[in-house]
């Protein structure tokens, strides 16, 4: 049957990378719900990646939130990762959501102000198109380079 959203782009490819908590790397390939999540997003003209997530002084005590946005560096290691879509908002518009969010400097809760949270807020504001869902279990990739929409290990209706 063969993708139906194939055609559909825009200025950026948008993913969430799975975390490990506490470490740098990535979890396991099915080990979503206790990851840390982050939005990635990938230049379609540059190939540049770039993230936003939410982050804490400390989780364990309720700590204060902090909001992050800007170029993406990776961790050695092989990376779990969703395909959400594309979005054609722009650097400045992503920007200007992260500067005026209503997470930042409000208390962590883990389960109802949390990355999983901002996440979804994130990519509800990105107004994704060519939704792809989430497959069974998150896609991997030894590198960067080998994270792409069309690498969707699965056939949509």
């Amino acid at each position: 049957m063969g993708n139906k959203n194939s055609k559909i782009t825009g200025e950026f490819e948008v993913y969430i990378l799975y975390k490990a908590l506490g470490k740098d790397c990535y979890t396991g390939w099915g080990d979503r719900r206790t990851s840390h999540h982050i939005c990635l997003l990938k230049s379609t003209k540059t190939g540049k990646f770039y993230y936003s997530e939410l982050t804490t002084d400390n989780p364990i005590k309720k700590g204060i939130i902090k909001i992050k946005f800007g170029e993406y560096s990776f961790f050695p290691g092989v990376i779990n990762y969703d395909v959400i879509g594309y979005t054609d908002k722009t650097i400045d518009e992503m920007e200007e959501f992260v500067k005026n969010n209503n997470y930042e400097g409000t208390i962590y809760n883990l389960f109802f102000n949390n990355c999983q949270n901002y996440a979804q807020a994130f990519i509800r504001f990105l107004n994704i198109k060519g939704s792809f869902g989430r497959a069974e279990w998150a896609q991997q990739a030894k590198t960067p380079s080998e994270i792409y929409v069309h690498n969707v290990q699965r056939e949509l209706l």
